[in-house]
């Protein structure tokens, strides 16, 4: 038995137990590759790895409603899990505003002994195949299941090959490094900030909110839009919604006041490649919410930035937030699920990319 949300009440999630009856056969290569039949409709799943849950949403038709998407299950991770997450941001994103944030730490050793590279493998397959366990029958039986995955910016090629490699063991496989979302982009997706903005370039931040930390990602589109890269990031332990609850009065202070310094620090400096001049942030036109926090701190967050940046940059009408990294990799699902050319090698393509095909840093196709 799984705790899953098993039904939407005006974009609030209702938690349950449900007894799920998945049946990985359905969605195996074989069964897709020699049994598929026209009735088995394609189901659009995004599938997030955060610090604490991993978070399954499905994307539904756009023909019916372009921004339509259901949470379908929430799988909470074991501590081995948390650990090595928490471990990996510790060792790749700055902890601190004293200096101004960098998009990454330095990390000595790229390619990590092989033992290590396994482990992490198992780690996530577990996992994986215990949150994909909770997804409703409803959704999975007589469907052929496309998914995509969002993992956090902080991952490196290890981590990447590891979730290529659990996707495949659960029976999700993973058709293409294009289905690999970093966080930014999937937040971006969530909240269609292209077409909410009418931009094609822009900067937004990502305040991904969770109990255990609070992580924010200073981000830049690419030249034609979409998400392109991450200027400067920071993770603040001692900001975590754990530590507010620990804290008490001081603690909205210590929000308001790190969020002012990171603006600072970002907006004025050094080496001539930072573009924000004037004023602070004046081409950061959206604050996009994100993470595990409760449903009150999501409140508590939502009305600190409006202090900071004002009401009208701020973005947090995914609900619920917790969902956010799904529903924007969800969305990616969707469109291969709607292009027939795409489904049409989906469905009949014997071998899906493994982590074998991932070379040196980033994946095979497109990881961004």
């Amino acid at each position: 038995m799984h705790l899953v949300l098993s039904r939407v009440d005006d974009g609030v999630p209702i938690l349950s137990v449900h007894q799920h009856r998945y049946n990985p056969s359905i969605i195996s290569n074989e069964t897709t590759h020699n049994n598929h039949s026209p009735s088995k409709m394609p189901q659009a799943i995004g599938i997030h790895f955060g610090p604490a849950h991993i978070t399954i949403t499905q994307a539904l038709p756009s023909n019916s409603n372009p921004t339509s998407y259901a949470p379908i299950a929430i799988h909470p991770t074991s501590p081995p899990y948390q650990s090595l997450f928490l471990s990996l941001l510790h060792s790749q994103v700055q902890n601190d505003l004293t200096t101004r944030p960098r998009e990454s730490l330095p990390h000595p050793h790229l390619h990590p002994p092989e033992s290590q590279c396994r482990n992490a493998e198992t780690l996530l397959s577990h996992e994986l195949a215990a949150a994909i366990a909770c997804i409703p029958s409803a959704t999975v039986d007589d469907a052929i299941i496309v998914p995509a995955i969002t993992i956090p910016y902080h991952w490196n090629a290890t981590m990447r090959r590891a979730t290529f490699a659990a996707a495949t063991a659960a029976h999700v496989p993973l058709a293409g490094g294009h289905v690999l979302f970093k966080l930014p982009r999937a937040v971006d997706r969530a909240y269609e900030l292209a077409s909410r903005l009418e931009l094609a370039d822009y900067f937004f931040l990502v305040v991904d909110y969770n109990v255990a930390y609070l992580h924010l990602l200073l981000c830049e589109t690419a030249e034609g839009g979409g998400y392109g890269i991450v200027e400067a990031q920071v993770q603040l332990s001692h900001l975590g919604e754990g530590a507010g609850a620990r804290d008490g009065l001081g603690y909205r202070d210590d929000v308001v006041a790190a969020l002012e310094r990171f603006v600072a620090v970002t907006t004025v400096g050094g080496d001539g490649g930072w573009v924000y001049g004037e004023g602070p942030w004046r081409l950061v036109r959206a604050v996009c919410v994100s993470g595990d926090a409760s449903f009150a701190g999501m409140g508590f967050m939502g009305e600190v930035l409006r202090r900071v940046f004002g009401g009208e940059v701020v973005r947090d009408d995914v609900l619920p937030l917790g969902f956010v990294g799904a529903v924007g990799v969800a969305r990616g699902a969707r469109g291969q699920v709607e292009d027939p050319k795409t489904m049409a090698d989906f469905v009949s393509a014997p071998v899906f990319l493994s982590g074998e095909e991932v070379k040196g840093e980033e994946v095979k196709g497109h990881t961004d």
